[in-house]
């Protein structure tokens, strides 16, 4: 799909789940790394393409659809690798720092969110310049948002009351994990989410 909005990239070809990449002016940042070993070529040469540098990869959680290629692109790239302190556990490679709720990466103007249910470090990432959230699985979309199904979840009904905590964000666009990316009306869709969930 290539460039979708200001400098966000779904990288084409991955599959299972969207990968996405932020340009970020001097240098990239990578939001998970797919599920299947062989995508991991198809994401360093899009990678390669756009002649940045890649400094930092961040993994929303540990579900193994998101954190297959993280040694592969780490040796290839030499990127820090951060994520949420409670998945420690259930990721191999070790994060150069932990991410929390509420902090500031200044190097690309993000926020982290902090969405504890689908798993305990489960986490969303808040892009307040384009005004657009990298949702991970906090919420799926099967012909309209859902919350994330229950089979995967560590825990569902905390899961489902914390999408909630978006509507304190400004936003108008939402990148999916599973499902298509949401350029226009995604607030109105995630706030009918939330009072559905009620």
């Amino acid at each position: 799909m290539g460039e979708l909005l200001d400098g966000i990239h779904l990288i084409d070809g991955v599959d299972y789940l969207s990968v996405f990449l932020i340009d970020c002016g001097s240098h990239l940042v990578l939001f998970d790394t797919g599920f299947n070993r062989k995508d991991a070529p198809k994401i360093l040469n899009y990678i390669e393409k756009l002649g940045k540098p890649l400094k930092l990869i961040i993994i929303t959680h540990y579900h193994m659809d998101h954190v297959a290629n993280i040694k592969k692109i780490r040796a290839t790239t030499e990127a820090q690798l951060a994520f949420h302190e409670a998945e420690t556990s259930h990721i191999r490679e070790k994060a150069d720092f932990y991410l929390k709720d509420g902090q500031k990466l200044d190097s690309c103007n993000m926020e982290i969110i902090h969405l504890p249910g689908h798993t305990a470090g489960n986490i969303s990432i808040y892009l307040p310049d384009r005004k657009a959230i990298i949702m991970g699985d906090t919420i799926f979309d099967e012909n309209g948002l859902i919350a994330p199904p229950e089979m995967y979840c560590k825990d569902h009904d905390q899961a489902k009351i914390i999408i909630q905590k978006l509507l304190n964000y400004d936003f108008n666009v939402i990148f999916l994990s599973h499902g298509r990316p949401m350029t226009q009306n995604a607030r109105s869709q995630v706030e009918e989410l939330v009072e559905s969930l009620k």
